[in-house]
């Protein structure tokens, strides 16, 4: 699968779950649940990575660790690996948990973006637009992608920081 193969894939996988009714957060505690077992792997082939995103829309989440919460700081300085991608993963779910707790999330005028309670921006919200957004910010769509055949756990924790943060 080259990079524009990908990239149109998660198109169409982003646009089959825009009507879904699994949060973010839930999306992401089901992607963390399944990389749990690729740990030591330096990267994975395109249809593994395509594979992940996919199965994550019906997946069981796992449980949040609270643990967690009070690691949010510390977490920013594990970046590389398996490590990093978590990292960033959690990061992520801590502040849509905070954000829905504070009723962030219930702002109509979110799209425009927000910040978390803890000073990250966001502008996605739902798996389907985290996902669309994620991998128009890639370039994967350009010419020179079509060899792409392992994504690093720093790619993929860059994937999930365009799915934030890509407008």
């Amino acid at each position: 699968m080259t990079g524009c193969d990908l990239y149109q894939a998660i198109c169409e996988l982003s646009e089959r779950h825009r009507s879904g009714d699994r949060t973010l957060e839930h999306y992401l505690l089901a992607l963390v649940n399944l990389t749990r077992s690729l740990e030591t792997r330096t990267g994975l082939l395109t249809a593994e990575f395509y594979g992940l995103l996919s199965d994550a829309f019906e997946a069981p989440p796992m449980d949040f660790d609270e643990s967690w919460s009070t690691a949010y700081e510390s977490s920013k300085a594990d970046g590389v690996g398996y490590r990093g991608w978590l990292s960033t993963a959690i990061r992520q779910i801590i502040d849509l948990r905070e954000m829905e707790a504070c009723g962030t999330l219930a702002n109509e005028h979110r799209w425009g973006g927000i910040d978390s309670p803890r000073g990250d921006r966001w502008f996605n919200f739902d798996p389907a637009s985290y996902l669309e957004c994620a991998i128009a910010g890639t370039g994967w769509d350009e010419p020179q992608s079509d060899e792409l055949l392992e994504i690093s756990w720093e790619m993929f924790a860059d994937f999930l920081y365009l799915g934030q943060t890509y407008e």
